[in-house]
């Protein structure tokens, strides 16, 4: 009859000793505390050697805080264009269209101080001729004579790296051409602005230069290309244009002061803008 081997006794339960074998000799309370300081000297340096061992991270820049510089601007502008005046029916289908020209030119110019504050002032002539509508009478009739309304437009406000508002008067001899609405009164002007590093988005009330060139609020959303260049899409609303009217401007650094500006848009209707100028500044903010 074949006998069954003895049972180990050997027993590995939690929380009990392990035994010693394998030929480990027992931990000594010396080793633990050279085991403990040496891994306090690891989590210790490990950090500073993995930091030493990286490339510095470029992409954190801390805000542009060293003094500006005062600057002195100045732009002449001048523009041509056609603005409809359109009349609609019930149902809003077009009854008669009367389009009118349009010539303008305006002088703007703005001193930024060290502090960011900015004072300044722009002015100009808008010249109409208005159209006659296309069917109201079979009888041809003498061209309308050019309008001229003189306008004059100081104002207030900050311009620094991240963000530009003013706030402006506008007073001029004649209201300003709203379609077969009523006209728009001259009153306050302004402008907010927001800056990123390669770009701006804004929104302006009655600051076109000259006025009636955009549309009396105009929304922009530009860009800067390299340092010689930028670019903005425009939509011109609110009239004097019976639509919205959406362009392409920008600018051309031909020297660090003086810049070609050049301006261009469309809107229904036979609606149109286009002009050109010069800007300078002098000083650097």
């Amino acid at each position: 009859m074949l006998e069954l081997a003895p049972r180990c006794t050997r027993e590995f339960a939690i929380g009990r000793p392990r035994e010693q074998g394998f030929g480990t000799p027992p931990a000594t309370e010396e080793s633990r505390m050279i085991g403990r300081v040496l891994l306090a000297m690891f989590i210790a340096v490990v950090p500073i050697s993995v930091e030493m061992g990286t490339t510095p991270d470029t992409t954190h820049r801390e805000p542009d805080t060293r003094p500006h510089e005062p600057e002195t601007r100045v732009a002449v502008v001048a523009n041509a264009g056609q603005f409809a005046i359109v009349r609609r029916g019930c149902n809003g289908e077009v009854l008669d269209v009367a389009r009118s020209k349009l010539q303008s030119g305006a002088l703007e110019v703005q001193h930024v101080s060290a502090n960011d504050v900015v004072i300044g002032a722009r002015g100009g002539v808008v010249s109409e001729r208005r159209g006659r509508f296309e069917h109201e009478s079979m009888i041809p009739a003498a061209a309308s004579a050019w309008r001229d309304n003189a306008y004059f437009n100081p104002y207030v406000g900050v311009d620094n790296r991240r963000v530009s508002f003013a706030v402006g008067f506008l007073h001029a001899d004649h209201a300003f051409p709203m379609g077969e609405a009523q006209p728009l009164t001259p009153g306050v002007t302004g402008h907010v602005i927001l800056r990123q590093p390669q770009g701006w988005t804004g929104l302006r009330f009655m600051e076109d230069l000259p006025l009636e060139s955009e549309g009396y609020l105009t929304f922009e959303c530009g860009v800067l290309i390299r340092e010689r260049a930028d670019a903005a899409i425009f939509v011109g609303m609110i009239g004097p244009f019976d639509g919205a009217l959406v362009g392409l401007k920008g600018r051309i650094w031909l020297t660090r002061e003086a810049a070609l500006a050049l301006r261009g848009g469309v809107s229904g209707d036979g609606e149109y803008t286009v002009g050109a100028g010069l800007e300078g500044r002098y000083g650097r903010h």
